[in-house]
């Protein structure tokens, strides 16, 4: 068993935002391997998630956000597993700061099975030309979806502030599911 320094356990729980149980553990099964043991953590991630898929989420917030001027408004509901995580003052926000997000956002559907056809291939002739001048930014998912729904990737980048809490709902960073 490979002798690991704290301060390599505190390296790879800030880049990974796992426990520092599990960030040790990782490093020890990986020999003390920075990137394997994150992809450890991530395959790790996956099983958990899989593992909590079949759960009801059934408690969490609805919440109302109306811009000033009452012009704009959001009707948001969040779901969580537990009422306790719900009563948070972390997810309220979390939650409010969703609302804003999406009034900000304006989607234009809520469902990709809304978007008509035309608009599909009316923003992929757009994304098509905008390849050309940005060499891929568009496709390369730095930029959220094209037909106006608000997806997973998007609210994975709504605010720098809630990364570390969509992470603890099982959305990564970059918007991946794990």
């Amino acid at each position: 068993m490979a002798q690991i320094a704290a301060k390599d356990v505190k390296e790879l729980r800030d880049r990974t935002l796992a426990g520092f149980a599990d960030c040790k553990k990782a490093l020890v099964e990986c020999d003390g391997d920075m990137d394997k043991a994150a992809d450890f953590l991530r395959k790790k991630g996956l099983v958990t998630a899989a593992k909590k898929a079949g759960r009801v989420a059934a408690s969490g917030v609805v919440h109302s956000y109306i811009h000033s001027g009452g012009k704009i408004g959001v009707l948001v509901e969040v779901n969580c597993e537990t009422d306790f995580v719900a009563k948070t003052d972390e997810f309220q926000e979390f939650v409010h700061d969703m609302g804003m997000q999406i009034a900000a956002m304006n989607p234009r559907w809520l469902t990709p099975d809304e978007v008509p056809a035309e608009a599909v291939e009316k923003e992929k002739g757009f994304l098509e030309a905008s390849d050309k001048n940005d060499q891929g930014f568009f496709r390369s998912g730095k930029i959220g979806g094209f037909n106006g729904v608000l997806s997973k990737e998007q609210m994975a980048r709504l605010s720098k502030d809630h990364q570390d809490m969509m992470e603890r709902f099982g959305y990564g960073a970059d918007g991946s599911v794990f």
